[in-house]
């Protein structure tokens, strides 16, 4: 082989592994919601649909670290029957309402960049299926965020890093009007 030739050949190999390499290496999915006045940062080849105007789904996806969650933000106004704290009872009414076996396993109160937060997590059974429910109610000016989380009891552990991160990079991004 000519030396002209190897180093095309080498050059070839070399262009692949560096596409290769900056596919593997996707940047964080950023959301931000102009209407509600937030904004999120997920994993990188995180799927994220807005179902309707206040439901967000965002699929968090990686084979290689064997990584599948859903994480839902719901979002909806301060005004009106339930108060921010009433929002997070609700969800937990919901989850007793398809469940079985529901425990909680812990809540806190903490200030999120200077926003209210709730946090819950639960253990229950829905049909055979041993599950973990977290979700976190944070409170705006005018809207309440709904985080939610519901995954596998044995794959917590592994998402609850990814979970934490989201929740981290959650921002409300100015004053409702």
């Amino acid at each position: 082989m000519s030396n002209a030739r190897l180093i095309k050949s080498l050059f070839f190999f070399v262009s692949i592994a560096v596409c290769v390499h900056a596919k593997k290496d996707s940047p964080p999915v950023m959301y931000s919601n102009e209407q509600y006045r937030f904004s999120v940062t997920f994993p990188p080849k995180t799927r994220v649909y807005e179902n309707h105007s206040d439901v967000i789904d965002a699929i968090v996806s990686d084979r290689k670290q064997k990584l599948k969650l859903m994480v839902k933000i719901i979002i909806k106004p301060l005004q009106g029957v339930a108060s921010w704290r009433e929002y997070a009872e609700m969800q937990k009414k919901s989850i007793e309402m398809f469940s079985k076996d529901i425990s909680i396993n812990e809540t806190d109160e903490f200030t999120l960049k200077n926003d209210s937060c709730l946090y819950y997590d639960a253990s229950h059974t829905m049909g055979n299926n041993r599950l973990r429910s977290v979700w976190y109610t944070v409170k705006g000016d005018e809207y309440v965020y709904l985080i939610t989380y519901m995954g596998d009891d044995t794959s917590f552990e592994k998402d609850s890093a990814v979970i934490k991160s989201i929740l981290a990079s959650f921002a409300l991004t100015g004053t409702n009007e």
